[in-house]
């Protein structure tokens, strides 16, 4: 409005008449035009070509200078592997990240240049068209920082994960390592008090006592006796080895691997401990048949040896009978 607080250009601008001024037939009081400043450079009536040449020269330096950096943050990247080691790697991923920051404040940069420039008109087209040409460069920097940021952020996660790897290996096979000569010397006495009842049972079995029945009746309950001792060992062996099985598959790899191998060679004895076990387990009630098996194999190995010298000896009578020299008597 004509009374506004701030002048805007190409606005009509009434000046009030001065006290007194109005009626009495006077004739209009002349006002003097007010004075309008000129826009600012690029404000409004848009950037000179000198202005948009000059952004053009600005952001042309800025784009030649990352390109350089990302070049050299590549090229010290790229020959990194795995036995570079965790520094290596870490200082080359911080560095291509970096240049990926920078290179992204560029192309916001870049972009606010360009608007900037056609602010100028048809006057900046030439200008606007030779900024817009560095951003396809910048976006095939960012492309290559970003697939090489990945793969060496892949390469240190690997490291990282394979040393944690080798950190548990080692914890666990110290474990192992620990756990083992409890668990063999478990099984081993079980294994051992089975021999034992063995050991007793063998001289009853070969030579068993015929006038002293109390004797063989105290001697047979304590075979059993030490029987079901053996059996008590062997289930403790059993449920302990057990529990380290199902430790051993919490272990990593290697270890587990090694665990699983042994704790299973433990189960195996202690099956063939059972299997040698269990015959003593009755071994009252079973005995006068284990003894009369024993007589019948006994009698039956002489049966086999006496036919082994007839049948040796009707071998020599042939023999003999073929060369003709048998006298009437043989």
């Amino acid at each position: 409005p004509w009374d506004a607080d701030k002048a805007e250009p190409g606005i009509l601008f009434v000046d009030p008449a001065p006290a007194g001024a109005g009626g009495g037939g006077a004739g209009p009081v002349p006002v003097a035009p007010r004075s309008v400043p000129a826009p600012a450079a690029g404000v409004g009536a848009g950037a000179s070509p000198a202005a948009a040449q000059a952004l053009v020269k600005k952001a042309t330096g800025e784009v030649e200078t990352l390109e350089a950096a990302c070049q050299e943050a590549l090229s010290a990247s790229k020959p990194l592997t795995a036995a570079s080691g965790e520094e290596a790697l870490s200082e080359a991923h911080q560095n291509l990240q970096k240049q990926q920051t920078a290179l992204a404040a560029a192309q916001k940069s870049l972009t606010q240049d360009i608007t900037e420039a056609r602010k100028g008109g048809v006057s900046a087209t030439p200008s606007v068209t030779e900024l817009s040409k560095l951003s396809p460069k910048l976006r095939v920097l960012q492309t290559g920082l970003a697939a090489e940021a990945t793969r060496v952020k892949s390469l240190f996660t690997k490291l990282q994960a394979g040393a944690a790897d080798a950190k548990k290996e080692a914890e666990h096979a110290k474990e192992l390592e620990e756990s083992l000569p409890p668990a063999r010397e478990i099984v081993s006495a079980a294994e051992d008090s089975v021999e034992a009842v063995g050991m007793m049972a063998a001289p009853l079995v070969a030579d068993p006592p015929d006038d002293d029945a109390d004797l063989l009746k105290k001697a047979l309950e304590e075979i059993e006796t030490a029987a079901a001792e053996a059996q008590n060992k062997i289930n403790e062996a059993r449920s302990e080895i057990n529990l380290k099985l199902q430790g051993a598959r919490k272990f990593a790899p290697e270890t587990r691997k090694t665990a699983l191998t042994e704790f299973s060679s433990m189960q195996q004895k202690l099956t063939e401990a059972q299997k040698k076990l269990n015959p003593f387990k009755s071994f009252q009630k079973e005995f006068k048949a284990r003894v009369q098996a024993r007589k019948s194999l006994q009698e039956l190995m002489e049966k086999l040896t006496t036919a082994e010298l007839e049948v040796e000896k009707a071998k020599m009578m042939s023999s003999a009978a073929d060369s003709g020299q048998m006298t009437e008597d043989e």
